[in-house]
């Protein structure tokens, strides 16, 4: 329960004011819910190494060590917050290294697998809408989780051609090409409220 968490109202304040994504912002919701919840609550003060050594330790019987490095992660990015405000003297994470990552291996689509899929959907809304999102994904390399994110306002461009995209604190102006800009004010404009989407999302 993110409400008994220590602190935890300054630390969202401080990630809304760094830009942090919404995405990022829940998974360290999460991440730091789940680690509070596993030592009952206790003050910022008197969680110790040995509090964080033995998360890890329960986590492993569960999670992959790439997921439970994330958690890492999180705890260490809230904790620190704590240590460099002066709420707290010492700095449990200081000694805990991540695990070592375990390595996968990417699949790619090709193009001629995108026209594949293309080719099934029709111009209903909602297919239509899945064919713009696939072809922002193959055209600009941005992350699904990035584009299911977009807004309105993320478009900074009257004619559609340039979206932005954020990554923590850094803002990027991502261009888009004639052709999918043109399919993308045609979503908006004329296909997107026939999905009843109330959402301040694009695609959501």
């Amino acid at each position: 329960m993110l409400s008994k968490i220590p602190g935890f109202k300054d630390f969202e304040k401080y990630m809304k004011d760094r830009n942090f994504s919404y995405n990022s912002c829940e998974a360290y919701k999460k991440d730091i819910d789940d680690f509070f919840i596993f030592i009952r609550y206790k003050p910022l003060n008197e969680i110790s190494e040995e509090d964080i050594l033995n998360f890890v330790k329960d986590l492993k019987k569960v999670y992959s060590n790439n997921s439970i490095n994330r958690k890492i992660i999180s705890i260490r990015g809230y904790l620190k917050y704590f240590y460099k405000n002066g709420i707290i003297d010492i700095l449990p994470t200081e000694k805990i290294k991540n695990l070592s990552p375990e390595k996968r291996t990417l699949e790619v689509l090709s193009f001629d697998e995108i026209n594949r899929l293309r080719e099934v959907m029709d111009d209903s809304p909602k297919e239509y809408r899945d064919k713009i999102i696939l072809d922002i994904l193959y055209e600009t390399g941005i992350l699904i989780s990035e584009v299911l994110d977009l807004r309105c306002e993320d478009i900074i461009s009257d004619d559609y051609k340039v979206i932005t995209q954020i990554k923590g604190t850094k803002i990027n102006k991502v261009p888009l090409d004639d052709l999918l800009s043109e399919r993308l004010k045609i979503f908006i404009e004329e296909k997107r409220e026939k999905l009843r989407n109330k959402n301040t999302k694009i695609f959501s």
